[in-house]
């Protein structure tokens, strides 16, 4: 593992991963309650925690979390159309 980054404020915001594999983020993406949702095959994010959601360019999505920072997160093009489905887009 080359990193592990969570931030926090008052609630997990987003969990972001270094050089992990595949089959370690699969199992904590099950362990994690509903409101976690990932996007990438680096980043799970709060569902809970989105300030705003767009189009992106490639087929992505570009998410702006509701945290002081306002932490910007692009989605995979894998998820495009899981995200679509999921967010009613």
């Amino acid at each position: 593992m080359a990193f592990f980054l969570a931030a926090v404020e008052n609630a997990l915001d987003f969990l972001a991963f270094g050089s992990l594999n595949g089959s370690f983020c699969a199992i904590l993406e099950e362990k994690l309650p509903s409101q976690f949702y990932r996007i990438q095959k680096s980043y799970i994010i709060n569902r809970d925690k989105i300030k705003e959601m767009h189009r992106h360019f490639n087929s992505r999505f570009l998410f702006i979390m509701d945290n002081k920072a306002e932490t910007r997160l692009t989605s995979g093009r894998t998820y495009h159309d899981a995200i679509k489905a999921d967010f009613g887009l």
